[in-house]
């Protein structure tokens, strides 16, 4: 066969290819050389080629001892489970990434490994490479139960342990659950940033995921958010240090200072004449006021937005210098989102009136809108802070403000989030037509939001108004689509091709037929091409 003498000429990209279409199919007569492939001299060829084979074949077993530790990573993954006897070997395996196959297998089918001699393997192997000694904790939890974090505890207050490997084993004992939750309270005030931070998220998780209220972790977010889980040092009184009298400076010392620093006297040549000191003596230049630059409004307004913070995931930096109690307050802020209980809720309303600093009262914010938004409410004396933060010169905390606000009921409520469609903050429009739509306020002044300046607003706006009116809003969102150069034409025929199939792709159709609207046909056919590869939202939600 061709496929077989190209394979025999040995190039790379050539035989990584026939591997892949040998993978691909399902003739027979391949079976030979789906064999003769795992055998391969490279490496890669093996470790593509082992995933032809079924992972009960036994043509694999080889591989489990093969010399490359990527290709027994690989094999280990693909066919451990069904190899159950030849794992035991690699539980010691030299090559980290192939005890870390090991250990996912075992943590996820505890039930085939409970030999006391592979349980005590592999506790020993907690240890060497983080990721491996992690995944080794989270297989021994998985063989022995809760039970077994705690003899891996007094591994997080021993500093004289790597960071990483006392990260992956926060890591690990998060499965733990309340077991564990003592020694995180406590790693949480570690000097370490990464280790407090990955001790304050187990135990948002543990909270998060426990059905029983008040657990401890919770709590002990709540006392995190407080700032009664790591408290600040006492201030210590400057004292006035006594300076130590200088030493008299003998003729020894004065030689010695003179032998380091010798003084070499700086040779100066004398002006000769008034002509010669005239040329070089050159004047100052004169100091002009430099040119004043005024913006234009449209530029100014762009300067305006970079001073904006994005509200999107952040990147938390190990190396920011921050203590230990500011850090918990402000982390245990935003964590608590996760954590959604009245108790909770009341003890983030209630620190909206203390005297916290920015990132601390914005992440009390963000975690306010999120339990708002699972619980469909907002505890009405959230109101007044509320109202006081949308007049924050900080955009961020007028748009988390904004977000919270709009979980609160009322049709008082509903006026005010209409009348935040006239913001002078782009991004509190935006936040304002968000909260209109799953407040389900229909209103002329939604469709004209369509219209905004900001064109995050008109998107947003549209989005809301497919939601809200279905066939209804064809029109109008297929106008949207040809406007601004088509920017979002596609996100409308995917909004059309949900709420308004039907519709929408008349009205595409029609603009098609009409030859006065050539220039924007484009658009139509990108936004008639997103439209026909949605599923129709309404046939769903009548399944629902």
């Amino acid at each position: 066969m061709a496929i077989i003498g190209e394979y025999g000429k040995g190039d790379t990209r050539m035989c990584r290819r026939i591997v892949r279409a040998v993978g691909m199919s399902d003739n027979p007569h391949l079976d030979d050389l789906r064999g003769g492939m795992i055998a391969d001299v490279k490496p890669e060829i093996r470790r593509l080629a082992l995933e032809n084979l079924d992972a009960a074949d036994d043509r694999l077993k080889p591989l489990f001892g093969d010399e490359d530790s990527s290709v027994r990573a690989s094999v280990v993954k693909h066919a451990g489970l069904q190899n159950t006897l030849l794992l035991w070997d690699l539980i010691k395996d030299p090559a980290p990434e192939v005890r870390v196959e090991v250990f996912k297998i075992i943590k996820a089918n505890p039930e085939q490994f409970k030999d006391e001699d592979l349980v005590s393997a592999v506790q020993k192997a907690i240890t060497g490479d983080p990721e491996a000694a992690k995944q080794a904790a989270l297989a021994l939890i998985a063989l022995k139960g809760p039970e077994a974090a705690k003899g891996l505890l007094h591994v997080l207050s021993n500093a004289e342990i790597p960071q990483k490997f006392r990260v992956g084993v926060i890591e690990a004992i998060e499965r733990a659950g309340e077991i564990a939750v003592p020694a995180l309270l406590q790693a949480a005030g570690d000097e370490d940033r990464q280790l407090r931070l990955a001790a304050l998220t187990a135990l948002a998780e543990i909270a998060g995921n426990d059905p029983k209220w008040p657990n401890d972790a919770g709590l002990g977010l709540i006392a995190g958010l407080n700032g009664e889980l790591v408290l600040p040092p006492e201030d210590v009184e400057e004292g006035v240090e006594e300076k130590e009298p200088l030493p008299e400076i003998t003729e020894e010392i004065a030689n010695e200072i003179d032998a380091e620093l010798p003084l070499v006297a700086e040779k100066i040549e004398p002006v000769t004449s008034t002509l010669e000191a005239i040329k070089t003596n050159v004047p100052d230049a004169p100091v002009e006021e430099p040119e004043e630059i005024v913006l234009s409004e449209e530029t100014q307004r762009f300067v305006d937005m970079t001073k904006r913070r994005k509200l999107g995931k952040r990147k938390l930096s190990w190396d920011t210098m921050v203590s230990p109690h500011e850090d918990v307050q402000r982390f245990s802020a935003r964590l608590l989102g996760g954590v959604v209980h009245k108790d909770v809720t009341d003890a983030l309303i209630a620190t909206l009136t203390q005297d916290l600093d920015e990132e601390t009262r914005n992440g009390a914010l963000f975690s306010l809108a999120k339990h708002g938004e699972k619980t469909g409410t907002m505890p009405k004396q959230a109101l007044a802070p509320l109202q006081e933060f949308l007049k924050s010169d900080v955009s961020e905390t007028r748009v988390l403000a904004l977000r919270s606000m709009g979980w609160i009921k009322g049709a008082e409520m509903d006026a005010a989030i209409e009348a935040l469609l006239t913001d002078s903050d782009p991004l509190v429009r935006v936040e304002a037509v968000k909260a209109m739509d799953h407040r389900n306020l229909a209103t002329d002044a939604l469709i004209n939001a369509l219209n905004d300046k900001y064109q995050g607003v008109g998107i947003a706006a549209a989005r809301a108004l497919a939601r809200l009116f279905g066939d209804d809003s064809a029109e109008a969102l297929v106008l949207f689509a040809v406007t601004n150069d088509g920017t979002y034409r596609r996100d409308i025929g995917k909004l059309l091709g949900q709420y308004a199939p039907d519709a929408g792709a008349a009205r595409l159709l029609e603009l098609l037929g009409d030859e006065d609207q050539k220039a924007r046909w484009l658009v139509a056919i990108d936004a008639l091409a997103e439209l026909f590869l949605q599923p129709d939202q309404t046939e769903a939600l009548k399944v629902a």
